[in-house]
């Protein structure tokens, strides 16, 4: 019995020499490619069309699985010219080994490109006359005259698409969309018939939230029933929304599955800020001593969005008391009236003195810019 274990290990470890040293030799082969004749985008689509670069560096290569992958090379070669135009390529191929390795070489002759001579596109549906639309595809990366490339025709599908889809054709779809290519004359047909379908329109904007008056949210969405749907318009709600400061966060989902009669209802889920907000900070100035603050911010008194704001200063020369209550209005995002009163009390080394105020402003904004009018009334006592 301690015979036959003996000559099973010592059969077990001769095999398990035998495969390290193939291995080693496998994993020996060292493989070189120079590609000559293609510019820098050539180069970088015929490698990965290439077998052979794909498995150069795979530990279990072989001279056998080498060469079968070289003969097929020059067709991978011609096949990744084409995407790019390149219809009659010709290529050389050259295999050597020596105990270095194997060096692989291909010479490369993309020949003429393919010119596209003719573009067809066609818009049928709803947005066939919709200038929004047309604006969106009036830059096409397809243009006569220009060198035929898979990726841009690709590309020119894609932005129909995105276009329909953003302006709520959301059942566009192509008719026919095909490439005729004539290798003979070096010459590409593209026909594109896109039909945009009918166009959607919003349904209810029904806002997940239960601290604020619907009606009131309603002056912060630029997206009302029945508008033409758009994408543009949802990201504008949604921005709208989160800069109003009444929500940490807002999530806008329109609600194709439960469109009706090409009409989507928008849900607008909003998950509130705390209500109040506190503020304490202290440090010391060159000007003014040491010196302490404090703040209290009510963000919604009330389901009108009514917000409160007091802040104190204390330093050792001067103190600050400020009340802010502000209405939100109905006209702009931006609308504010605001009740503002202030008390300040400052000591200098020779005089004292006392400002109480009271402020009405009204302040309107959109986007870029900003007015506010105002009345102030300030009573100012001096002591010298």
């Amino acid at each position: 019995m301690p015979a036959r274990r003996h000559t099973t290990i010592l059969r077990l470890g001769l095999l398990l020499c035998c495969l390290l040293a193939s291995m080693s030799a496998i994993a020996g082969i060292n493989v070189s490619i120079k590609l000559e004749g293609l510019d820098e985008a050539q180069r970088k689509n015929v490698l990965e069309f290439l077998s052979i670069q794909q498995e150069k560096d795979h530990p279990l290569l072989s001279a056998a699985l080498v060469r079968r992958l070289h003969a097929k090379a020059a067709g991978e070669i011609r096949r990744a010219l084409e995407p790019l135009g390149y219809y009659q390529a010709q290529v050389e191929s050259e295999f050597k080994e020596d105990p270095q390795g194997i060096q692989l070489t291909y010479r490369v002759k993309p020949g003429p490109p393919v010119i596209i001579s003719r573009l067809d596109l066609q818009i049928s549906g709803a947005g066939k006359d919709d200038p929004d639309f047309r604006q969106q595809i009036r830059d096409l990366p397809l243009a006569v005259g220009e060198v035929l490339q898979h990726a841009r025709y690709e590309d020119a599908k894609a932005q129909l698409q995105k276009a329909a889809a953003e302006l709520g054709y959301l059942e566009a779809s192509f008719a026919r969309h095909r490439v005729e290519v004539d290798r003979v004359k070096n010459r590409a047909e593209v026909e594109l018939a896109f039909d945009t379908g009918p166009r959607y329109r919003f349904g209810e904007v029904r806002f997940m939230q239960d601290i604020l008056d619907p009606e009131f949210l309603s002056r912060f969405s630029p997206v009302a029933e029945g508008d033409a749907y758009s994408l543009d318009a949802l990201l504008k709600l949604q921005k709208a929304l989160s800069d109003s400061g009444y929500f940490s966060r807002v999530d806008v989902n329109p609600r194709q599955d439960q469109a009706q009669d090409q009409t989507i209802p928008v849900d607008v889920k909003l998950v509130p800020r705390k209500r109040n907000l506190y503020t304490l900070g202290g440090g010391y100035g060159t000007d003014t001593g040491i010196r302490g603050k404090a703040g209290w911010e009510n963000r919604r008194i009330n389901k009108r969005g009514h917000q409160l704001a007091v802040n104190l200063l204390a330093a050792e020369i001067k103190n600050n008391q400020t009340l802010r209550y502000t209405i939100p209005l109905k006209f702009y995002q931006a609308d504010q009236l605001a009740i503002t009163a202030s008390r300040d009390h400052e000591w200098l080394e020779d005089s004292e003195q006392l400002v109480r105020s009271v402020a009405v402003s009204r302040s309107l904004g959109r986007e870029l810019w900003r007015r506010t009018i105002a009345l102030t009334y300030s009573a100012e006592d001096f002591v010298v």
